[in-house]
């Protein structure tokens, strides 16, 4: 039976496809992108109608920095931002799912109610007022692994991950959850120093026993830049989409990034080669 990823409205069907998750940020002060046209509906709008052309499978759509050091927003910030665009992407693109990027429940809660279908939560949904929130709707979630521990340089494994999914998605099964509306994210670049990252990616195909879709965010990361010698995070856009190429064959079911244009043709690599 093929393995499935459902968000409420929809379904996406794992295997030989490799889905793509555009990013918008509603955010100054992003690392990737940040500046004050971010906060105009009319721009985002016009970056979402570009990843449409450009291929894109649905949006993730954020209101609130997660970059090393960030602000954290008031909720009532974080929801002003989203509430201005999130119901124009939902009327203009109502073929695709809509996620949002936010780790808090009164955000997670409104969003979903004004046409959000998926969640995205950096916490891993280790909060129960998040738990509770998925367990009411029907909206596809996204689980990160964000461990509060700072682990030493080279210390975390795969072990540290898989033990963590298990946890969560256990979790998740009691509150009536089921695996097949989860996406588990390793979350590159969060909790992770040294060569961590690279590790981690290495071991990836043990991520893939969970019964829950495989979602894979490298883009414009900073272990990037270290490789490639680009301190400006949209330089970094190449080596994002090799690493979607090589991420997708190792069985990532969905890559979060910024530029959908390359990351689709170097999905589409990784799907000829799945083919073959």
């Amino acid at each position: 039976m093929s393995r499935q990823f459902n968000w409420g409205r929809g379904t996406w069907t794992f295997g030989q496809r490799i889905y793509v998750l555009g990013i918008l940020n509603l955010t100054p002060d992003s690392f990737s992108d940040g500046h004050p046209a971010n906060l105009d509906p009319e721009v985002i709008l016009e970056r979402a109608r570009q990843m449409v052309e450009d291929g894109v499978d649905g949006f993730d759509v954020g209101a609130e920095s997660t970059r090393p050091g960030y602000r954290p927003v008031p909720w009532q910030e974080e929801w002003d931002r989203l509430q201005t665009v999130l119901p124009r992407l939902r009327e203009a693109f109502s073929h695709l799912p809509i996620s949002v990027d936010t780790q808090k429940a009164e955000v997670a809660e409104r969003a979903l109610a004004a046409g959000a279908d998926i969640i995205n939560d950096v916490t891993g949904f280790t909060r129960p007022e998040m738990v509770a929130v998925a367990q009411a709707s029907r909206a596809g979630l996204i689980l990160m692994f964000n461990q509060d521990t700072v682990f030493p340089p080279g210390t975390v494994t795969i072990h540290h991950l898989t033990a963590f999914f298990q946890d969560q998605l256990d979790r998740m099964q009691a509150a009536g959850i089921a695996p097949d509306r989860i996406l588990i994210d390793p979350g590159l670049g969060f909790s992770y120093r040294g060569d961590d990252n690279w590790r981690i990616l290495q071991d990836l195909a043990h991520l893939k026993g969970f019964g829950a879709g495989l979602l894979v965010g490298h883009s414009r990361k900073s272990f990037l830049g270290q490789v490639t010698g680009h301190a400006q995070p949209t330089d970094r856009d190449p080596a994002t989409a090799a690493l979607t190429a090589v991420v997708g064959t190792l069985g990532a079911d969905v890559v979060r990034v910024h530029r959908v244009d390359w990351n689709r043709d170097a999905a589409r690599v990784a799907e000829a080669w799945r083919q073959h």
